[in-house]
């Protein structure tokens, strides 16, 4: 039952047509994010992901938000 809020595919697309890189921290397993972006027809606009096996702490630490953001290479002040 898992499906993107109204507009999300809209902007994620946005963003990549404004070559801003999008990064996702989930809690979830990769297994099961897989499974729902791509039910969700997103997995094309989303560049990296940390799942909850990438990390030995996971969310609210931000261990998970650092190793998105490394993959992306993009600096912790960068980021929105």
């Amino acid at each position: 039952g898992v499906r993107p809020f109204r507009g999300a595919p809209e902007l994620l697309g946005e963003l990549r047509g404004r070559r801003v890189a999008v990064g996702v921290v989930t809690s979830k397993a990769r297994v099961r994010y897989a499974a729902d972006v791509e039910r969700g027809g997103l997995t094309h606009l989303v560049d990296a992901v940390t799942c909850a096996e990438d990390v030995a702490r996971g969310k609210p630490d931000p261990q998970a938000v650092h190793h998105v953001l490394d993959r992306l290479a993009v600096a912790p002040g960068a980021a929105v």
